[in-house]
């Protein structure tokens, strides 16, 4: 009985510890994200980054290589490589995809209920067949004017709530380029698909 009740003992001390770590550890990383200098841009990618880590929506991972192909990375702790800036124009794409008849139907209500939802994006026409670096097909929106760049954690609240059996990309379009924009900075709902970027320059 007495040995029973050093055991339990114990594993209360453990735990206890691990929450003081744990609570220290988040203490500091609030310290040094209220300290540090972020323009709109960095800004915006944190706030959408901490939406992203609550909501678990995935990245594609960091580096781009045929052995990454299909793997979805959890969001780091911190959000420090998601920290672009972005160029002033349209700053954000939504790529939309569907492999069949019953997800092209799919797509195509979502695509209706978004545009009443987010009236100030621009849809375009779906693609019937792959095109570009999409390799099946898709519709796109975009986010219209740079303006609309805060609006980022309102588009992905709604489409981790809506994507269904969808795979949705949202990209930016930042002063690292087109491949880090389609890779490490690229957002994916549900599946990450293989995207057709393989010639595309690293630089």
């Amino acid at each position: 009985m007495n040995q029973l009740w050093q055991s339990t003992t114990l594993i209360y001390k453990l735990l206890l510890l691990l929450v003081v770590v744990a609570n220290t550890r988040t203490s500091a990383i609030i310290e040094g994200i209220s300290n540090r200098h972020m323009n709109v841009s960095s800004r915006t990618a944190f706030v959408a980054g901490a939406f992203l880590k609550h909501a678990r929506i995935r990245l594609r991972s960091s580096l781009y290589h045929s052995s990454d192909v299909g793997k979805q990375a959890q969001l780091p702790s911190d959000f420090a490589d998601i920290d672009y800036t972005l160029k002033e124009r349209n700053p954000y794409d939504v790529h939309v995809y569907f492999s069949n008849e019953e997800q092209r139907e799919e797509a195509l209500i979502l695509r209706q209920t978004m545009a009443k939802h987010f009236s100030w994006m621009r849809f375009y026409q779906p693609k019937s067949r792959p095109l570009g670096p999409h390799p099946v097909p898709m519709w796109e929106a975009d986010f219209g004017g740079y303006e609309n760049h805060i609006k980022l954690g309102e588009v992905c609240a709604y489409l981790q709530r809506e994507h269904g059996s969808l795979s949705v990309l949202i990209h930016p379009h930042s002063m690292d380029g087109d491949y880090a924009d389609h890779t490490r900075h690229a957002l994916w709902f549900g599946e990450v698909l293989d995207l057709r970027i393989g010639g595309w320059s690293r630089d």
